[in-house]
């Protein structure tokens, strides 16, 4: 594949690792959702993806933040992002 037109990515608390095992090839993805928590949401002991974090990680790559949904009694989000160098 050559290009990715979308990717969905939920991990249980893992996404931002998931995101960063695509190293260079996350730059052939065009559209990323990906699920994130809030401050104090997070139901797991070792979750990587805060809202701020993704969002930072995603942006130093070229992602816009284009749609917010919050879930899960608003402890979660559900971020879309599309590419903007591609």
């Amino acid at each position: 594949l050559d290009r990715i037109d979308f990717l969905s990515v939920d991990a249980q608390g893992a996404d931002l690792s998931v995101l960063e095992s695509l190293g260079d090839r996350i730059t052939d993805v065009q559209r990323i959702r990906v699920e994130a928590y809030l401050p104090g949401g997070s139901q797991y002991v070792d979750a990587d993806n805060d809202r701020d974090t993704v969002i930072a990680y995603l942006s130093d790559r070229g992602f816009t933040l284009v749609e917010e949904h919050p879930i899960v009694f608003d402890t979660y989000v559900d971020l879309l992002f599309e590419n903007t160098r591609a």
